[in-house]
């Protein structure tokens, strides 16, 4: 399970890490966050807030080779954000040789996407209070109960059809 986000401020870090731990509790799970790249100013540390940098990139082969990924990214003017759309426009080709068929994906509801079949509270959730202690210089978000109980299922539902999708019987 690729669990993948774009954030400069840190707040779709913390609910990532929390559909990721939901994810990691179904047996044999293989589960990690990464991040999207700003594809135009890359990595620029002074652009993000503390600890957002600290995640793996995403590439289009780590999403092909995935059996399931979620995906969450700030809205903007009514869809994703830039960064999001740019990843996602880059598995063109792989949407044309039909390999991609075969992940369950999960968005974010403002996103636009045929055949997904998982929702996701990436973006609909986040009524989590900011912390007001900006002593570490960073911006991670606290999250009420409510949504801590659904990322943390989303993460283990999604899991859970992979692996019946793509559970072998060999085990």
């Amino acid at each position: 399970v690729a669990v993948i986000y774009f954030s400069r401020r840190g707040r779709l870090v913390t609910l990532a890490n929390v559909i990721a731990e939901g994810a990691r509790s179904v047996e044999g799970a293989d589960v990690v966050a990464y991040r999207i790249r700003d594809p135009v100013n890359g990595d620029v540390p002074d652009q993000y807030d503390e600890g957002v940098l600290d995640a793996p990139v995403v590439t289009p082969q780590i999403i092909q080779e995935a059996d399931c990924i979620i995906i969450g990214a700030p809205g903007r003017q009514g869809g994703l954000c830039a960064e999001a759309r740019f990843l996602l426009d880059s598995l063109a080709n792989f949407q044309t040789s039909g390999c991609l068929l075969k992940i369950p994906v999960g968005v974010p509801p403002s996103a636009v996407m045929e055949d997904a079949i998982l929702a996701s509270p990436f973006g609909t959730c986040m009524a989590g209070k900011a912390r007001n202690d900006r002593s570490g210089g960073s911006r991670l978000r606290s999250l009420s109960e409510s949504e801590v109980k659904l990322a943390y299922s989303q993460g283990e539902w999604a899991a859970q059809v992979a692996k019946q999708l793509h559970d072998t019987g060999d085990e």
